[in-house]
């Protein structure tokens, strides 16, 4: 069988091959794509991905077929774009394909292309519902507070009210390619609600996603080997993250904690650097950083930039607990790779996370608006000491299962073999 995968950034080995920076962002997409070549020798795979370059380009690395697209703004669709994924289509005649998120023109283009192709797309995070909570948490006193100079520069797109519509504006594209689609993958309760919605006659596969390979071989959580009273939070870029709530609970926390420790992944508005960098702040990095120091926390705080995947292991090793904040979420791979790990976790109520977490066995909920319920919890993991043992070792228990790369793989060749029988095609 051949499949064509389409995805929102480079795999790694190409990145590399073309001399760009490595992605973050598709890791656990190139693993899973590892485990399912593993699980099925006989399965040829190609990547068609779009780049800011010139001309159409085709590269085969271990493998794997990439196509690239020329494409300045994938943000735009343009009929050219359907021509040039009809010439990749028909070079390597996939039997299925594949999108890898829904939210981008390029890959409703790519439906357009496909013809009679039998296709399917995972869910990531629907980013239709998540442009309601863009800025969720934050007063209009707040919006007015985060603006930046760059935001004078593209009011239209950086402004934190313009990239909640940009975002929203996505989301149309998102709902006319779930309804456009007769298949789609997703994994928790929260994003096949809203699919169905948009599509009641969509079917819904269920399979969970893998996640990077240093994950599963790293060593676990140990409480004596953490930096006591420290916290780890895996994202600050926007507002729908909610580092300003955690912020808001670090105010309760070292009341009770003086020593306690926020170490957030994300740009550092407190230490800029020059006047320059600081220029380049974005306007929710601004908020942060007069939130911050209105609550005399500065000395609480640190950021620490984007960490590739070794660093971040790092983090959930030494932490004391890991928080992730989020005003919506489907199922973050930040808590997977915590519970992998055994980290202690605490994570909002929201989107797809309940179905990730029982509460108080391997992990524990709050609700997103509730900063005092989040301080408590905190608190909670703190005192509770070496007795965060069982609950790190239930993390693990349900993270292997949910995140099994070889039952994973097995799960989505099923999927395949059952949208290959359209076209009598099976492995």
């Amino acid at each position: 069988m051949k499949v064509f995968w389409y995805c929102n950034s480079m795999f790694p080995p190409l990145a590399r091959h073309l001399g760009r920076p490595v992605s973050g962002l598709c890791g656990w997409q190139y693993a899973y794509a590892e485990s399912l070549l593993s699980a099925c020798p006989d399965l040829h795979l190609a990547l068609g991905v779009v780049y800011n370059g010139h001309g159409e380009r085709k590269i085969e690395i271990d493998g794997i077929v990439y196509y690239l697209i020329p494409c300045r703004d994938a943000w735009k669709y343009s009929a050219g774009m359907t021509a040039r994924w009809r010439e990749a289509l028909d070079d390597f005649k996939p039997d299925i394909i594949h999108l890898h998120g829904t939210e981008f023109p390029v890959g409703l283009a790519l439906l357009e292309a496909a013809g009679s192709i039998p296709a399917v797309a995972s869910i990531q995070g629907l980013v239709t519902v998540c442009a309601r909570y863009y800025n969720y948490g934050m007063t209009v006193t707040d919006l007015l507070h985060a603006v930046a100079f760059r935001d004078f520069l593209r009011p239209g797109r950086t402004l934190l009210p313009a990239a909640a519509a940009n975002m929203a504006w996505r989301g149309k594209c998102e709902v006319s390619t779930v309804r456009k689609l007769k298949h789609i993958i997703g994994r928790t309760s929260w994003d096949r609600a809203h699919v169905l919605s948009w599509n009641p006659e969509i079917n819904y596969h269920f399979c969970n996603e893998s996640l990077r390979e240093i994950f599963y071989t790293a060593e676990k959580w140990s409480y004596c080997s953490c930096n006591k009273h420290t916290i780890f939070v895996g994202s600050s870029s926007y507002p729908l993250k909610g580092a300003h709530q955690i912020i808001k609970a670090m105010a309760l926390v070292v009341r009770k904690y003086p020593d306690a420790r926020l170490r957030v992944v994300g740009s550092d508005p407190l230490h800029p650097g020059s006047f320059k960098n600081y220029l380049k702040l974005p306007g929710y990095a601004i908020y942060l950083r007069r939130l911050i120091n209105r609550l005399h926390l500065a000395e609480h705080v640190t950021f620490l930039g984007q960490l590739p995947a070794e660093a971040m292991v790092s983090e959930f090793q030494h932490c004391n607990c890991c928080v992730l904040p989020s005003a919506i979420e489907n199922s973050p791979n930040t808590l997977g790779e915590a519970q992998l790990l055994g980290t202690p976790v605490i994570a909002s109520y929201s989107g797809g996370i309940p179905d990730m977490i029982a509460d108080g066995i391997d992990g524990y909920l709050y609700r997103f608006e509730e900063v005092e319920m989040l301080a408590q919890k905190i608190d909670g993991v703190f005192s509770a000491g070496a007795s965060m043992h069982d609950v790190s070792t239930a993390e693990i228990a349900a993270a292997e299962k949910r995140h099994d790369r070889a039952a994973n793989a097995r799960r989505l060749l099923e999927i395949y073999n059952e949208l290959g029988s359209e076209n009598r095609t099976r492995l």
